[in-house]
Order: C-alpha cells, then structure tokens, then sequence
C-alpha cells in the first residue's frame, strides 16, 4: 500500500498491535470529515474514537483550546484544583444528581470502571466485586 508520500510505513515502524480499519493518510479534518493528501474526503466515522463529538478544528473547540494551552495543559483533576475542572463541576452538578457523592470525571473507560469498582466497595462496604476478566474498556 502506498500514498503520496510512498508506502505506507513498515510494521516495524508501525506496530501491527491495532488493525487498521484504512490506510488512509489524513491531513487535516473538518467537522466530520476526514481529508488525506490528495483532497479526498472520508467520513469520520469513529469520530476520532470519541473524543471530536463536535467535529475536527471546530471554530470554538479550537480557540478555547488555543487559549487554554497559553495557561495549563493539564491539571489532573485528583492532583490539583483548576478554574475551568471547578466550572465543568459545578454544570454538570446542576444537569446531573451525583447525590452525595459529587461527579467524577476520567480520561478513559478503564479508570471510569475502575473508579466503579471503586465506589461499589465503598458504598456496599463489601470487600468482593464480581468483574469480567479479559474486557477492554478504553
């Protein structure tokens, strides 16, 4: 396989550890399309594997990003209180009953089942949780 740029890079740059649902070389998106090099347009169909729900390089995505980045890339919320986590928590309290035990927020569906898992035990007081072993959740 190949693009314009030559072949499509080796496994041994690449690992094969994920299939490829295409090999397409994408330049840029635009809201949910994806473009590769020679122009061609392609559906986003996984958008982005979740995290571009409001399309590639949306206006104000990329401007509150933009200015965000000029004050802190990350704060991990366990670690450190910042203005635009304590913003987000105090909406989602609003929309959301987290009852007495407030909202979390993860980065990916393992630490969100952990975090479950977690919270089971503290809230059933019981040391045995049944789980799936095997499962893949982000």
């Amino acid at each position: 396989m190949s693009n314009d740029r030559g072949p499509i890079p080796p496994h041994s740059v690449i690992s094969s550890v994920w299939g490829r649902a295409a090999n397409v070389d994408v330049e840029r998106g635009e809201g949910s399309w994806l473009i590769d090099r020679s122009g061609e347009r392609w559906l986003d169909y996984t958008s982005g594997i979740g995290v571009v729900n409001t399309g590639h390089a949306h206006p104000k995505i990329a401007a509150a990003i933009a200015e965000q980045a000029t004050k802190l890339i990350h704060g991990q919320q366990n670690i450190v209180f910042h203005e635009p986590g304590l913003r987000l928590h105090e909406r989602l309290s609003t929309v959301l009953d987290g009852g007495p035990w407030g909202v979390f927020l993860s980065n990916s569906g393992s630490e969100a089942v952990e975090a479950a898992v977690k919270l089971a035990r503290r809230a059933t007081k019981r040391r045995v949780i049944l789980t799936f072993r095997g499962g893949y959740h982000g």
